[in-house]
């Protein structure tokens, strides 16, 4: 099976974020869509693991910003390629508290949506959150950002990643470029820093595409 044709669906990028006892999370996402026209709804898709799943579980909130296509890959790899578990995300990012609570990125965005979930769906690995948009504004002109762009324009320079894996051989996921350092490992989805990928489950799916191990390759 070739995943890689997965690549031909056409998504946008966002930052979705939720909030928990005043603190913020959030994360890169291409999973998002309208659901509804009245009442104006939104859908997202969030891995089980993810921190900011369990923040949206509890307080029943999110937002959704709309990445604008001239946002460097510095903001993508902040909010995509860390973990929410080991830092606060929303340190050195401009943004504003909206109605819900939620932080809403004001740099490098055309806007940001806020919702209140109404439903949720299981979808196995994820959970699938409905929100009824309770607040939307416009923070500037220009162009949303493309999936298609965002592999074309910006993942080459997510490959310039620091060196932290010592010995220890970094793997690229083939399909959207994440790269998994086993200095770091990957918290949200229960993988200890100083994991070798040969260690990880077999269960453990690419935090950012959700493809299976099978599809990573060792960097030289």
């Amino acid at each position: 099976m070739d995943l890689t044709t997965l690549n031909e669906l056409t998504y946008g990028l966002y930052i979705i974020t939720s909030v928990d006892q005043g603190r913020c999370n959030g994360f890169t996402a291409d999973a998002v869509f309208q659901a509804g026209a009245n009442p104006p709804t939104i859908g997202v898709c969030i891995k089980k693991d993810n921190l900011t799943h369990d923040f949206i579980s509890k307080n029943q909130v999110f937002a959704v910003s709309i990445l604008a296509d001239t946002a460097p890959a510095e903001l993508i790899r902040h909010w995509g390629l860390r973990s929410g578990r080991q830092e606060d995300k929303c340190v050195d990012t401009e943004y504003k508290t909206g109605a819900t609570g939620c932080h809403l990125i004001t740099k490098d965005t055309l806007g940001a949506i806020e919702c209140k979930v109404i439903n949720a769906f299981d979808a196995v690995s994820h959970t699938i959150f409905l929100g009824e948009v309770v607040s939307a504004e416009t923070f500037s002109g220009g162009e949303p950002l493309t999936y298609a762009q965002y592999r074309k324009n910006i993942k080459p320079a997510l490959k310039q990643t620091d060196s932290k894996g010592g010995a220890m051989k970094k793997y690229r996921c083939v399909v959207c470029d994440y790269i998994y350092d086993p200095a770091a490992g990957d918290p949200d989805s229960g993988i200890a820093p100083g994991t070798p990928f040969e260690k990880i489950p077999d269960t453990w799916v690419c935090p950012i595409c959700q493809v299976d191990k099978s599809n990573f390759e060792p960097l030289d």
